[in-house]
């Protein structure tokens, strides 16, 4: 008589699986970065006579660089200035949770187009876009050696306790 697999077998072998097929995929990806060695590939353009890589983007913003942006001291001086200058609303004392932020990183440093792309309250969501407009400015992202504008997403947690 043949004997079934007790669940919790099945249900391991499913996620040692699911692990497996996502892992592949990012190696698959990884794997095509390292072979272009970080140089431009040339892409046929729909303007006719060009590639992409022969236009020169004064507006691009990079989502990831060589150099990414970040607050003057690293993460730890930024999770210091953000537990220092969030002020947690009295009327949310009993509200958690967590607001992404996305802004851009200009060239110069500075802080733009900063808007709330996950809310949890409405009190919570002004005292995180309030304390990001207030800080100062970042290390932009770099690429080539030069400052870029790059995207930049912030979580802040707020939490009671």
């Amino acid at each position: 008589m043949k004997q079934m697999k007790p669940l919790h077998t099945t249900l391991r072998l499913s996620i040692l699986l699911l692990v497996l097929t996502c892992s592949m995929g990012v190696t698959a990806q990884t794997s095509k970065t390292a072979q272009n060695n970080g140089l431009p590939v040339s892409l046929p353009s729909t303007n006719k006579g060009d590639t992409i890589t022969e236009r020169e983007f004064a507006d691009k913003v990079y989502d990831v660089a060589v150099e990414n942006p970040h607050f003057p001291g690293g993460n730890e001086a930024l999770c210091d200035w953000l537990s220092k200058n969030i002020h947690y609303p009295p009327v949310c004392d009993y509200i958690q949770g967590r607001v992404v932020i996305t802004f851009y990183v200009e060239p110069d440093g500075s802080l733009s187009d900063i808007e709330v792309v996950r809310k949890v309250d409405p009190l919570l969501d002004e005292e995180a876009l309030r304390v990001v407009k207030a800080m100062p400015k970042w290390i932009p992202a770099k690429q080539n050696n030069q400052p870029i504008r790059a995207k930049y997403t912030l979580p802040i947690t707020f939490r009671t306790e």
